[in-house]
């Protein structure tokens, strides 16, 4: 225990769970930074393996252990005694991930009578908690849990209407429904009381069970804001509930319902401005804290980090990372599904209520790095890219370009859409731009122009209050648009109109660290960009990081502290002293130090690794810490931070270890060039080069306001400034040395720039740097990395429009698939098949019929093609209807147009020919593309139309299209089908290929080691095995247990089914003569029960037995191909609405099964192959015996359905497994038997 010292300055403490860190951040009471410690998990735990704090192993991926956290703890309160005098602290506030702790039932050692003698990990070990590995914000698993939580309450509008908050993954509703449905029944039996990782944290260090706050309570998708009008029941508590009918859907029912009730504990509804306990005896024990220190109410990281900016009424508060966010005080509780809004998590319970409004995207930090590795592989190249391209990737105003990424399912209206990028140039949808270097632009201008316009709409609510700008711009008065202007360009707010965007941006997380970034977020936003101070050094150290460099404080234990403080005044001084609130109250603090210092700048960072070099005007202090303050430079006060200012403004050169592969990519692009192959649209080329002298710094500004330039951007400018620019820019860090020694580069060599031109000293990243800096923002640590400009805030509201109409596209989209009949169950309910699916399939098949466009010859039609050919013509009523099935498509979007505005197949013989050209090609990888569906994609809409439905009826059709489809089989089963079996873009192992099949390389049965990971061909593929026990059956001894046969998604459960309905009809009911062709056993399943489940195409496709018993008959149906339900109308999804309908006619596998156990009995299991999935593949006979989880047979090439039929005897109580829409894995439990009870009577 250290000496005890009775003297000295109160100090504070807060601490951080972090993701990667466990991190204590200690100021005093003029909140000057003291002390900061951390534990990292990966390098000071490595027992654990865990990366970035987190298992990436499959099976665990985005988990991690609770243990470690504990251990974690320990490690930080030795740092923290050893290091700091403890019994100065009087006052310790926290913050923490996003996660949620399960606690076992059994006895738990108490919390406050913990012997000091014994480490915090041992008195909680793993096996004290029932999950003892917890995902984290970064796991998206429960994303389908929500969106089925969302639907049972109406839809995102109801939904956000009663809990303030629509469906995400990160919601405590979600993550408990999800273990409930997919964890082993056990841990959900087991567990007495789970927690939020803050108030776990806070009750470690109070020595008492402590309930999460209000604030957080908002985000679980259960509790009823006090405020919220909507849903306030009668005799509910006027400070809020828990909603009941949410609890139930959790729960699975009323009492287990209550059960989570009970779990989730009470909600602290004081606001976090009181004082929630004292310090543990446990720690005055062990570490020397003081009896009477006080333990303040924890909150989650974001929020804390959030407090610590002390952000005005007026400002934004942009975070960047995994999840980037945008913040703002909000006036008035109006909760809808545009936007989270949260209660302030530090204010009295007395004062007026104050809420912050938060917009959030997961399509953050994954969709920068894979542009990054796309297309620059590092992050200064990137940042060079962004800061040259223009506004909206060229300089023209009708040839704009976006992008949209959305890689990570998110929240509403994007809840559906996953693993896609999409990109438009002007208006026309394109695979890839022609110019490959505009992407990293695009990409972070749809990232910021969303939050733009996610704002306006948020504002338009009235939530904020009024309007935000309240100081008159330096600038001349922009234009407005009329209302009438606004109703024809579809836009609900002016966006040209700056007065309701914010009067100052204060971002944090990594990407902040990029001068190119902050500058587009400034020109978005009309607004300055500040960024701690802290950071801005931390950048100079390491740019690339969220968590920040060593020495530096986490902003979310930075806020922790000072809400520890702040409490600590107000309990001290007593509640009605009339204290300002909580960022009053620290611009207060911080102003009076100010004065106080003559403008010393806040301390950035204690014994940090910061930077030296010759000119730093660094001060040392007592601590050794560097005190880097914005006006600690002998610069005047509110002049801000000069030249000379130590660590802000540094140009330390950090070469990455990405740019050896930087160069040789730009080396293979400068021989591409030397051979004729560069210019416009290939990188390299030039489509910028265009830019007279000045032209950037007019259009861009560059040249003629304050800016943070990185050295490279500054050499980049030089070069498209310099006389006589004919030659492609150089895009990125260093040129081919070729090119150098011929001078081909204006600014290269040792040309007038001065640049040098060794290709061992490639362009270094320079992150941001200071500029001027007011006093307002100096004194509480925030300096100034870029300005506003009202000419680039223009040209980005000129965009604004089109990004709105492009992004309500897609959106529309969405919403429609969603509303469709197949849709309105499985997207809602996790369902992601469809996302995207139209557009997919209009892509791929506008780019074959261009490519047929383009040959100058007619095509030669092989001769299954021609055979079916003579068929059409031949026949003068078959003729009709494949003429009539094309005009009736409807001449409207999206059925007569293709994105790139190309007519989509209008005619029998432009459908021949399309195919023709796929009979000798095997299905390359495209997202959410009709993957192994060509010829569902080419007769999608004439299928649907009245004609298309009796044609596709036909045998005599049916018999063609049968021989086409084994002529196509012949070739996906032979070598030369292993064309798309590579890792190359569009390949089955390229890395957006094994991303979308998620745990691939640990499921299936491949060899990387050789040609097209050993197999032999497409269909090889396509039927690749499950690895031993990547598929176990936890019951292997319970012949009650029926298991799903396939890896698979419900689609419905049917009871009573009629021997003979009328199928076709839109409600599809089902009809046993029809399913089983009139087959002797179809009288055993009257009345009894459809289980139905689809596969799609890249599911696992063999079949396995549900339960064990022996094979009596099996049989294998013909049927229709392309028979479309005439009931499920112009299905953008082509057969897969029509689902119940198919199981009556199209091409059918049955296995009849006597089941062991006799309360089964008798059971059934159908195949049904849907579309080009008409070879349906029994593996088994008649008297073969099968033990449950034997292989049945396959699908091959492409999505398909199955069936199981139990008689009307066989009673099954199905599980939470086997909900509609609910994916199942191979041989999960999805029911058992019982055997009815007589009846009474």
């Amino acid at each position: 225990m250290p000496t005890v010292h009775k003297t000295g300055q109160a100090l504070f403490l807060g601490l951080e769970l972090a993701t990667d860190q466990l991190r204590a951040t200690i100021v005093d009471e003029t909140l000057e930074l003291v002390g900061v410690e951390s534990v990292e998990f990966d390098t000071e735990l490595p027992e654990y393996q865990t990366q970035g704090g987190i298992f990436t192993n499959p099976g665990d991926a985005y988990t991690t252990p609770v243990e470690m956290w504990i251990k974690g703890l320990d490690l930080l309160l030795e740092k923290l005694s050893r290091n700091h005098d403890l019994t100065r602290i009087k006052s310790i506030g926290g913050a923490a991930q996003h996660a949620l702790v399960w606690w076992k039932s059994t006895a738990v050692p108490s919390l406050s009578s913990l012997d000091p003698h014994i480490l915090l990990h041992n008195h909680f070990p793993a096996h004290v908690f029932s999950l003892p590995h917890i995902p984290t914000a970064s796991d998206t698993s429960s994303h389908t849990h929500a969106l089925a939580i969302e639907s049972l309450l109406g839809g995102p509008d109801h939904m956000a209407n009663r809990v303030g908050i629509c469906a995400s993954s990160s919601l405590v509703a979600a993550q408990l429904l999800r273990v409930r449905e997919s964890w082993p029944q056990e841990v959900w039996a087991r567990t007495g009381r789970v927690q939020l990782a803050s108030a776990f944290l806070g009750s470690l260090i109070a020595g008492k069970w402590m309930g999460m706050g209000e604030a957080e309570a908002c985000t679980t998708g259960m509790w009823v804001h006090g405020a919220n009008s909507n849903s306030l029941a009668p005799g509910q508590s006027p400070s809020g509930y828990w909603d009941e009918t949410v609890l139930d859907i959790v729960g699975g029912s009323r009492e287990e319902g209550r059960r989570v009730r009970g779990w989730l504990g009470d909600v602290d509804v004081s606001g976090g401005g009181r004082r929630a306990g004292n310090v543990s005896r446990y720690l005055v024990d062990r570490y020397g804290f003081e009896p009477d220190t006080i333990v303040t109410p924890f909150t989650s990281d974001s929020l804390s980090s959030y407090l610590s900016l002390l952000p005005s009424s007026n400002d934004a508060v942009l975070s960047f990372g995994p999840m980037d966010t945008l913040m703002t005080p909000a006036q008035h509780y109006i909760p809808t599904r545009l936007y989270n809004l949260i209660p302030h998590p530090a204010q009295d319970a007395g004062e007026k209520r104050k809420y912050i409004a938060v917009l959030a995207s997961r399509n953050a930090d994954i969709p920068r790095a894979y542009v990054r590795d796309k297309y620059t592989k590092s992050w200064s190249a990137f940042d060079r890219l962004v800061a040259i391209v223009p506004p909206g990737g060229s300089i023209g105003l009708d040839d704009k370009l976006f992008s949209f990424f959305y890689l990570q399912s998110d929240i509403y209206p994007l809840s559906h859409l996953q693993n896609t990028a999409v990109r438009f140039e002007t208006g026309v949808r394109v695979p890839e731009f022609r110019d490959l270097r505009a992407n990293p632009r695009c990409l972070i201008e749809s990232q910021i122009l969303a939050f733009r316009v996610k704002w306006a709409r948020m504002f338009a609510t009235g939530v904020l209050g009024t309007p935000r700008k309240t100081t008159a711009s330096p600038s001349p008065a922009p234009q407005t648009l009329s209302a009438v202007a606004l109703s024809s360009l579809g836009l609900p707010f002016d966006p040209y109109d700056p007065t309701p965007l914010p009067s100052r941006i204060l971002s944090t997380g990594s990407a902040a660290n990029f001068p190119s970034v902050v500058n587009v977020v400034g020109d978005v936003f009309n607004a300055p960009v500040f960024v701690p101070a802290s950071q801005v050094e931390a950048a100079q150290v390491e740019p690339y990081r969220n968590a920040p460099a060593r020495g530096f404080p986490g902003r979310a234990a930075l806020g922790a502290a000072y809400v520890a403080r702040w409490v600590w005044a107000r309990d001290r001084e007593g509640m009605s002293v009339g204290l300002v609130g909580f960022e009053e109250e620290g611009r207060r603090v911080l102003g009076k130090r100010w004065v106080a210092t003559s403008g010393a700048g806040l301390r950035t960072n204690v014994n940090g690794a910061v930077p030296s070099t010759a000119g730093t005007a660094a001060t040392t202090t007592a601590a050794g810490s560097s005190s880097y303050g914005l006006a600690a430079t002998g610069l005047a006060p509110g002049l801000g931070v000069g030249p000379s200012r130590s660590g802000l403004g540094l140009a330390t050169v950090f070469v990455e270890e990405e740019e050896d592969e930087e160069l040789e990519r730009e080396n293979r692009e400068r021989e591409q060039q030397a051979s004729g192959l560069g210019g416009v649209g290939v990188i390299g080329g030039s489509p910028y080069n265009a830019f007279g002298p000045g032209t950037i710094g007019g259009e861009l500004g560059f040249a003629s306001r304050g800016r943070t330039q990185t050295a490279s951007t500054a050499d980049s400018l030089g070069s498209l400034s310099s006389p006589g620019l004919s030659a492609p820019s150089t895009a990125f860090t260093t040129p081919d040395s070729n090119l150098l020694s011929a001078g081909s580069f204006p600014g290269t060599g040792t040309g007038a720039n001065g640049l040098s031109g060794a290709l061992a000293s490639p362009t270094p990243l320079t992150p941001v740097v200071a500029l001027p800096t007011a006093d307002a923002e100096a004194q509480i640590g925030l300096a100034k990395v870029a300005d506003s400009d009202l000419d680039a805030f223009m040209t980005y509201a000129a965009i604004v429009p089109e990004f709105c109409r492009l992004e309500g596209m897609l959106i529309k989209g969405i919403v429609t698939m969603a509303n469709s009949q197949f849709n309105s169950q499985f997207l809602r309910n996790g369902f992601d098949q469809g996302s995207g699916l139209t557009a997919a399939k209009e892509l791929w098949l506008g780019s074959k019929i261009k490519q047929l466009d383009s040959q100058t010859k007619p095509p030669q039609f092989v001769k299954v093609i021609r055979d079916f050919q003579e068929f059409i013509e031949s026949d003068a009523s078959i003729l009709n209807l494949f003429q009539k099935m094309f005009a009736q498509v409807p001449n409207k979007p999206p059925y007569n147009l293709d994105p790139a505005q190309r007519p989509q197949v209008r005619d029998y013989i432009t459908m021949l020919s399309l195919m023709n050209m796929v009979l000798t090609e095997a299905p390359e990888f495209m997202p959410h593309a009709f993957v192994g569906f060509p010829l569902n994609a080419i007769l999608d809409w004439p299928m649907g139309t009245p004609a298309g439905f009796t044609a596709f009826y036909f045998d005599s059709v049916n018999e063609h299209l049968r021989r086409i489809l084994n002529e196509w089989a012949t070739f996906l089963a032979s070598p030369a089908s292993c064309h798309v079996l590579t890792p190359a873009p569009g390949g089955w192992f390229s890395d957006e290929a094994l991303a979308t099949m998620g745990a691939f390389t640990d499921d299936y049965v491949h060899e990387p080691e050789k040609p097209h990971y050993g197999f032999n061909s497409w269909d090889d593929f396509f039927t690749r095995r499950f690895k031993d026990g990547r598929r176990p059956i936890l019951h292997p001894n319970d012949t009650a247990v029926v298991v799903s046969a396939c890896e698979s998604t419900v689609y419905n459960i049917a009871s009573d089914i009629l021997e003979r309905d009328l199928f076709w009809l839109k409600g599809q009911p089902y009809s046993l003569s029809d399913m089983l062709s009139n087959h002797p056993f179809v009288h055993e399943f009257v009345g009894g029960t459809v289980y139905q489940a689809f596969l799609n195409a890249l599911d696992y496709h063999r079949w396995h037995t549900p339960v064990t018993g022996r094979v009596v008959d099996t049989q294998m149906i013909s049927g229709t191909y392309y028979s479309e339900s005439p009931g499920a109308g112009m299905d953008p999804e082509a057969q897969t609405g029509s689902q119940g309908y198919l199981t009556s006619v199209a091409t059918r596998a049955v296995v009849y099964i006597q089941a062991d156990n006799p309360d089964i009995g008798l059971m059934c299991f159908m195949a049904v192959g849907m579309a080009e999935v008409s070879t349906c593949e029994l593996t088994v006979s008649k008297d073969d015996r099968v033990v449950q989880g034997d292989e049945l047979g396959m699908f091959h090439f492409g999505g398909s359905t199955h069936c199981l039929i139990f008689r009307p005897e066989t009673k099954i109580s199905w599980t939470d497994a086997a909900r509609v829409g609910s994916k199942v894995r191979l041989n999960q439990s999805i029911g058992s038997v019982y055997t009815a009870k007589p009846s009474s009577a």
